[in-house]
């Protein structure tokens, strides 16, 4: 036994050995140069300029732009088009990307920062807070952005260092103290960092989806009490209209206007509930992520969004839901699904979208037949909180298998990396040869073994 796990261990030694060693040199790279200077200052340093221009043959320029929700499309298609945006694992692909270029900006590797953004078409990554950041037509899955950067060969890019002029008399370029160098960009050694980020906030997602179900709960009790009180209102204001049929139109107009200023204070909740819980993510004795308390928001965002999705379709498929809540609910969402949904977005979006919703007034519908038909928009608002919660359980299901999902990628890289290193057929021969080898003497010498070498060197077979 003890032979034979030496000899595996070998062999493991052998393959990481070649796959390092020759790495650096049997794979082609394409050259990029900087023109661009540095903002920092290091005292009498020289400044860093980094180049963004290549210097291959060819620039192929990315199809299509990361989109959200587009308001021109319509019913089914055009939610059917939303579900992969939606999917809470490429928006775990997006926040691991963006944190990886926090981390990588902490440690002044810019050039890294240059390079994702160029390969994603995203410039300004780590400062966009919003959900759906990358082309769902290049990326449609999670691990898109993967296997396409597993496939990329290394790139080389070439910083210039020129010193700044320090007296306005001198020259402020001087050819013979210009010092240029090369950075390596392994694209696969990138997909084993950013997939290590991926785990993280996936374990942190586990927390903080559970978190977001107790406060939808929260706010679900708070938005029955509203709805009462709305309720009353409503009848309230009724008796009141019957009452002052006599008013001039005058007193009539200062009275909407009054009462539209007074919906536009008022809210589902106390909005410091959603903040005292937000802020407790970023609490000195938890070990967060740098963008916790935005992922945080961002979840709620999209699970709201995702939400908004599942209750459209139950309200077609529903026959005892009225045709007019799902149009109102459908034509509510495409308004507004630009300035709370896609792009560039502010905090609590997905709680304005439902502010709006809830003190929207009670809209006429007229239906097929030519009959007008009450819709009240805090019932669907309803929905849509109640369903959310659903979905978050659903998502946390999902954040606690992230890493079982890594693993098949993690063997693919592993496999990649060794095949890109080893064009020598005759080598990859000899380690084939040496697992097989091991194998047959562990099938004669034990019928059963705890280890054996197919699962030590699965990546082979």
């Amino acid at each position: 036994m003890e032979t034979l796990f030496l000899k595996s261990l070998l062999i493991l030694l052998l393959v990481a050995t070649v796959a390092i060693g020759s790495t650096a040199f049997v794979i082609p790279k394409t050259v990029y140069s900087s023109v661009s200077v540095s903002g920092r200052n290091n005292n009498n340093a020289a400044a860093a300029i980094v180049v963004c221009k290549l210097l291959s043959s060819s620039d192929n320029s990315n199809d299509g732009s990361s989109s959200g929700g587009s308001s021109g499309s319509s019913g089914d298609a055009w939610v059917l088009r939303n579900k992969d945006r939606t999917d809470i694992r490429n928006f775990l692909t997006q926040r691991s990307i963006q944190s990886f270029v926090y981390l990588l900006n902490q440690c002044r590797e810019e050039h890294t920062v240059r390079w994702l953004e160029k390969t994603l078409d995203f410039t300004s990554i780590e400062r966009f807070h919003g959900t759906g950041a990358f082309n769902q037509t290049k990326f449609p899955e999670w691990d898109s952005v993967f296997l396409d950067y597993m496939d990329r060969p290394d790139e080389v890019i070439v910083i210039q260092m020129r010193q700044q002029r320090r007296q306005r008399k001198l020259s402020g370029y001087n050819s013979y103290i210009e010092i240029e160098y090369e950075l390596h960009v392994n694209p696969s050694a990138l997909v084993r960092r950013i997939l290590s980020v991926r785990e993280q906030l996936s374990n942190e997602w586990v927390e903080d989806l559970d978190m977001l179900m107790k406060l939808n709960d929260e706010i679900l009790d708070t938005f029955e009490d509203y709805t009462k009180e709305a309720t009353k209102k409503d009848l309230q204001e009724e008796d009141d209209d019957d009452d002052d049929d006599d008013d001039d139109d005058v007193d009539t107009g200062m009275k909407i206007k009054s009462e539209e200023e007074k919906k536009r204070h008022d809210t589902i909740f106390d909005r410091n509930v959603l903040f005292s819980w937000s802020q407790s993510l970023w609490s000195p004795n938890r070990s967060s992520s740098p963008y916790r308390k935005a992922n945080f928001d961002l979840l709620l965002l999209l699970a709201t969004q995702e939400s908004i999705h599942r209750v459209l379709k139950s309200y077609k498929d529903d026959d005892e839901v009225r045709q007019e809540t799902y149009e109102f609910l459908l034509d509510f969402y495409k308004d507004h699904v630009k300035n709370h949904f896609d792009g560039h977005q502010t905090y609590a979006r997905s709680e304005d979208f439902l502010d709006e919703m809830v003190t929207s007034s009670r809209t006429l519908i007229e239906t097929k037949n030519e009959i007008l038909a009450w819709v009240n928009p805090a019932r669907v608002a309803e929905d849509i909180v109640r369903e959310r919660s659903e979905v978050a359980l659903e998502w946390m299901r999902i954040s606690e298998t992230i890493s079982d999902e890594h693993t098949d990628l993690r063997r693919l890289l592993f496999t990649n990396m060794v095949s890109k290193s080893l064009p020598d057929e005759t080598l990859t021969d000899v380690i084939h040869n040496a697992v097989k080898e091991t194998v047959e003497e562990e099938t004669e010498q034990e019928e059963e073994g705890s280890t054996s070498s197919t699962t030590a060197f699965g990546a082979f077979e």
